[in-house]
C-alpha cells in the first residue's frame, strides 16, 4: 500500500431543517464537518439525493418533514444515516420504520452531535490502513475467539497460497484487472513479473489494498494468482537483503494525516499493528489521508521505520527496491507486524516510530493452537472462514465457504467443515431453515464416512439445538443439547470448554422453561468450567457471566444483575473494537433493566445506540432488531405514551411473525405487552381480552406442557374480569391459573405469588377476610424464604395483611404490619 491518498469514499452531509430554526443548526453541525449542505425545501433535498452515485448519504433532518419522508422512502432509503432532531422537546415521539436507516431521534442537541460524530469515527476506522492488536497477556489468554482485522491479515495471507494457481486462475486474474481497471493486463504475464508489475500500475495497487481493506473475497479470489506471485517475488528480493549480512535499516516516509486518524494512532501507542495490505514507501509519495470524508486539516508527520533482519525472523519479508531504479522505494509483504514505538513532535513536525517485530507469528501461531485445542486438527482454510464468522462478515465468510467448496474433491476431510460454517452463517444470519440445510449432511457426513467422527458431531448437533431453539421448538432443542452432552462427556475432559457451552444452552431452556433456580445452578456450573479452562478474560466467560445477569434479573434479584453485565461488558471491550452480537444482547440486558428501575431516559439512549449496532450487524427485519423495539415500547408504555408504545409493540409483532413461525414463544409474549398497554393503559377491556385469549389459545396449541406461560396468560385474562368487576369469573381464571403452577413448581416457588395474591385480592373484595388472610400470609411466608427483610415485595406483602386485619378490626394486629 503506498503511503498515499486511497481510493476513498465520500460521505454527503446533508441537513433538511425548516427555515426558521435551520441558523442555530448549522453552528452545532458546522463543528462536526464544513461540508454540510443546508435545504429547507424537501424537494430541492430530494433532488440532490437523487444525484449522488456510490457515496455514502447522512441526513439531519426535523420531525417537521417525517410524513413527507415517509411519502418518499424509496428515495430516503437511499440515505446511509438519518438523524431526527425535535426543536420542541413536547411534541417528542419515537418512530421506527423498516426502509428508513433512522439511526437515532433526539431531543437534545448535545446527544445528537455526540451521535453523528461518533458514527463518523465508526465509519472513518473501516477505511484507516491500520488494524491494532491489544497484546495483553496473549501467550497465556485463550485466543480461539479473537476476531479482528490484525488476525485476518495474517491468516489471509497464508491461506491465499493454498487455492489452485492454474490456467484458470490466470485467465481469473486477466479477466478480473480488464473488468474493474478498463486495462488489459498482459496474458503474456509472468510470475516472476509480479513485483514489476505492481510498482508500475497505481492503479493495481490501489485496487489489491482496497480489496483487503473491504475484505472482498470475490476479487481477492479472482487476483490469488497474483497475491501469490507478488509474495514469492519479495521472498525472493529479501532473501538476497539476507544473504548481503545487512541487518539495520531504517525507512522514513513524509506523510499527511486526518487529525482523527493520527489522535487514532496516538490512541494505540506502544500496540502492535499491521497494515491493511502492502506496505509501499515511496519517497514521491507526500499524500497519506486515508479518512473517507474529505478534510483539509491535515498533519504533517514522518513515518519512520526500523527493520532488524534477525529480530523479524523469516516470516516478516521486505525488499528495499532502490537498487533496481533511481527512486527509493521499500515494499513489504502483507503480513509484517509493527510496533507504534512512540510519537513525538519535532519542530512542529510530528515523527511516528515504528519497529517491525515477529510478534505478530506469535500471535497466529497462538490463535491457531488455541483453535486447534478447541477443534482438533481443522485445517487453516476452515479456521479462516470461521475468523470472519467471529467478526459478523457473514457475507464474505459465505463466498469464501462457496468457493473453498468448488475447489474440493466430494470425499474431501474439509467437506464435513465446510458445510458446518456454512450452516453457521446462515444460523447467525438469523436464516434458520437455511442453516439447517448445511447442517444436518454436515452431520451425515461426519456420521457416515470413514472414519466415524462422533467427537466432531456433538459440535454440529449442538449448533442444531440452538437453531430449534431459536424457532421455539425448545423441547426438541434439549434433546439435541442432551445428546451433545453425552458425546462430550465421553469424548473430552469434564473441563472442557464445550462442556461449558453444552451446559450453559441446556440452562437458556430451563430459563425459558421459566425455571430459573435450575438454569442459575446450570449457569454457574459453566462459569467455574470457563474460568479454568481460559485461565483469564474471554468471551465465552463473558457470555456465562451475561446469561447468569439475564437469570438473575427474572428471578428479581436487580441488585447483582448489573455487576454480572459490567463484567461482560469490559471483557467484550477488550475483545471486539466495533459492534458486535455479544454486546448488543448485554446491552439490551442492561437497558431493560434500567427501565425496571424507571431510569428511561438512560434506557432509552442504550436502546437506540444498539438498534443503531443491530442494524449494521444484522439483515433488515431481523428478530433482535424486533426484541430492541419491543425495549423502546416498555419504556414508552411505563411513561404513559399508550398509542406509541402500540404503535412500537404492533411492529415488533409484525416484525417476528415475517421471520418466526406464527406461535412462537416471543409473539406470545409481545401480545401479551399489546394486551397489558390495552388493559392498564388505554383501559379497553375488550381489546385487551382478545389478544390475551389470542395468546391463550397459541399457548395452549403450541406451548401446552409451558404450564407457567399459560397460567401468566390466564392471570392477565382475570385481571381483565376482575376489573369489569366480574369477579366470580375472574376467580375462576386465577384458580385454573393457580392450577397449572402448583403442577409445574413446588407450593412455595415465587413465581405462584402473584396469582395466589390475585385470588386474596378478590377474597378481600368479597369480604371473605379469613381466607383471603390465609392466601396474604402464605405470600409473605414464600417471600420471606426468597427476599432478605428489605425487600421491596415483602412490604407489599406487609400491607395486604394489615389491609385485612383492618378489615376484621384487628388493629393492634395491623400495626405490626406497618
Amino acid at each position: 500500500m503506498e503511503l498515499s491518498s486511497i481510493d476513498e469514499e465520500q460521505m454527503n452531509f446533508i441537513c433538511l431543517y425548516p427555515d426558521n430554526e435551520i441558523e442555530d443548526l448549522k453552528t452545532h453541525l458546522y463543528k462536526i464537518n464544513n461540508s454540510f449542505s443546508f435545504y429547507t425545501n424537501i424537494q430541492s433535498c430530494i433532488i440532490f439525493i437523487e444525484l449522488i452515485t456510490n457515496e455514502k448519504i447522512l441526513l439531519v433532518t426535523s420531525d417537521f418533514y417525517i410524513p413527507q419522508i415517509l411519502s418518499h422512502a424509496d428515495i430516503f432509503h437511499e440515505v446511509n444515516f438519518i438523524y431526527i432532531y425535535y426543536s420542541n422537546k413536547d411534541q417528542y415521539k419515537y418512530m421506527f420504520h423498516e426502509d428508513l436507516n433512522i439511526v437515532g431521534i433526539y431531543d437534545k442537541i448535545s446527544l445528537l452531535v455526540f451521535s453523528i460524530q461518533e458514527q463518523i469515527i465508526s465509519i472513518n476506522k473501516q477505511f484507516y490502513q491500520w488494524a491494532f492488536f491489544n497484546e495483553e497477556n496473549y501467550l497465556k489468554r485463550d485466543l480461539s475467539k479473537q476476531s479482528n482485522d490484525f488476525l485476518w491479515i495474517h491468516l489471509f495471507h497464508r491461506v491465499i497460497s493454498q487455492f489452485p494457481r492454474d490456467q484458470q486462475a490466470k485467465q481469473q486474474l486477466i479477466d478480473c484487472v480488464r473488468i474493474y481497471l478498463k486495462e488489459n493486463f498482459e496474458e503474456e504475464y509472468i510470475s516472476n513479473d509480479a513485483l514489476y508489475c505492481y510498482r508500475k500500475n497505481s492503479s493495481f495497487q490501489k485496487m489489491i489494498n482496497k480489496a483487503l481493506q473491504t475484505k472482498d473475497i470475490d476479487r481477492l479470489y479472482h487476483l490469488r494468482y497474483f497475491l501469490s506471485d507478488l509474495s514469492e517475488c519479495l521472498s525472493r528480493e529479501h532473501q538476497q537483503i539476507v544473504e548481503s549480512g545487512e541487518e539495520n535499516f531504517v525507512f522514513s516516509q513524509q506523510m499527511k494525516l486526518s487529525k482523527n486518524e493520527f489522535n487514532y494512532l496516538k490512541e494505540n501507542e506502544e500496540k502492535l499493528l499491521i497494515i491493511k495490505g502492502f506496505l509501499f514507501l515511496n519517497s514521491l509519495s507526500k499524500n497519506f489521508n486515508t479518512e473517507f470524508i474529505q478534510n483539509k486539516d491535515l498533519i504533517d508527520v514522518i513515518l519512520q521505520i526500523e527493520c532488524n533482519i534477525k529480530e523479524m525472523g523469516n516470516n516478516h519479508i521486505f525488499t528495499d527496491l532502490t537498487r533496481l531504479n533511481e527512486k527509493e522505494e521499500v515494499l513489504f509483504d502483507l503480513n509484517t507486524t509493527f510496533r507504534l514505538e512512540s510519537i513525538h513532535q519535532d519542530k512542529q513536525i510530528w515523527l511516528i516510530k515504528m519497529i517491525a517485530t515477529n510478534d505478530g507469528e506469535l500471535i497466529i501461531k497462538k490463535y491457531i493452537e488455541d483453535t486447534h485445542r478447541q477443534i482438533e486438527n481443522v485445517s487453516i482454510s476452515i479456521i479462516f472462514g470461521k475468523l470472519m464468522c467471529d467478526m459478523n462478515e457473514w457475507n464474505q465468510s459465505k463466498k469464501y465457504f462457496e468457493l473453498l467448496i468448488n475447489n474440493l474433491s466430494s470425499n474431501h476431510e474439509d467437506l464435513a467443515w465446510i458445510e458446518h460454517s456454512m450452516g453457521q452463517v446462515h444460523h447467525w444470519k438469523g436464516e434458520w431453515n437455511e442453516a439447517r440445510i448445511f447442517y444436518d449432511p454436515a452431520y451425515d457426513r461426519m456420521m457416515k464416512t470413514e472414519p466415524i467422527r462422533i467427537k466432531d458431531s456433538a459440535l454440529v448437533l449442538t449448533n442444531i439445538g440452538q437453531i430449534l431453539h431459536l424457532q421455539g421448538n425448545y423441547e426438541e432443542s434439549y434433546e439435541f443439547h442432551q445428546k451433545a452432552l453425552t458425546i462430550i462427556k465421553q469424548y473430552y475432559s469434564p473441563n472442557h470448554a464445550y462442556m461449558a457451552n453444552s451446559l450453559e444452552n441446556i440452562a437458556r431452556i430451563h430459563r425459558r422453561r421459566l425455571k430459573h433456580d435450575e438454569a442459575l445452578i446450570v449457569l454457574q456450573g459453566a462459569l467455574k468450567i470457563r474460568e479454568e479452562y481460559y485461565n483469564d478474560y474471554h468471551v465465552d466467560i463473558a457470555m456465562n457471566l451475561n446469561q447468569i445477569g439475564n437469570t438473575l434479573f427474572y428471578q428479581g434479584n436487580h441488585n447483582d444483575v448489573l455487576d454480572y453485565l459490567n463484567r461482560a461488558m469490559s471483557i467484550y471491550e477488550k475483545y471486539y473494537q466495533s459492534d458486535n452480537i455479544y454486546i448488543v444482547e448485554t446491552l439490551q440486558t442492561i437497558a431493560y433493566l434500567l427501565c425496571q428501575q424507571e431510569k428511561f431516559d438512560e434506557s432509552f439512549n442504550i436502546y437506540q445506540r444498539i438498534l443503531r449496532m443491530a442494524r449494521n450487524i444484522y439483515p433488515s427485519g431481523h428478530f433482535i432488531i424486533a426484541e430492541i423495539l419491543h425495549g423502546i415500547a416498555n419504556i414508552r408504555n411505563e411513561q404513559g405514551m399508550y398509542d406509541e408504545s402500540l404503535k412500537l409493540y404492533q411492529q415488533a409483532v409484525t416484525m417476528s411473525m415475517n421471520y418466526y413461525s406464527p406461535a412462537h414463544l416471543d409473539i406470545v409474549c409481545f401480545l401479551i405487552s399489546i394486551g397489558d398497554v390495552q388493559l392498564h393503559g388505554k383501559v379497553n377491556y375488550e381489546e385487551a381480552l382478545e389478544v390475551y385469549q389470542q395468546a391463550l389459545t397459541m399457548l395452549e396449541t403450541y406451548y401446552p406442557s409451558y404450564s407457567s406461560y399459560i397460567a401468566n396468560c390466564l392471570n392477565r385474562t382475570g385481571n381483565v374480569k376482575k376489573a369489569q368487576n366480574q369477579n366470580n369469573e375472574a376467580l375462576d381464571y386465577y384458580n385454573r391459573a393457580l392450577k397449572f403452577q402448583e403442577d409445574y413448581f413446588s407450593s412455595d416457588h415465587i413465581q405462584l405469588t402473584p396469582t395466589i395474591t390475585n385470588i386474596a385480592h378478590i377474597f378481600l373484595t368479597q369480604g371473605n377476610y379469613d381466607d383471603s388472610l390465609v392466601l396474604y400470609e402464605r405470600v409473605l411466608k414464600i417471600r420471606q424464604n426468597k427476599y432478605p427483610s428489605d425487600h421491596v415485595f415483602i412490604s407489599y406483602s406487609f400491607n395486604n395483611n394489615a389491609r385485612v386485619l383492618k378489615e376484621k378490626n384487628n388493629f393492634d394486629e395491623a400495626i405490626q404490619f406497618h
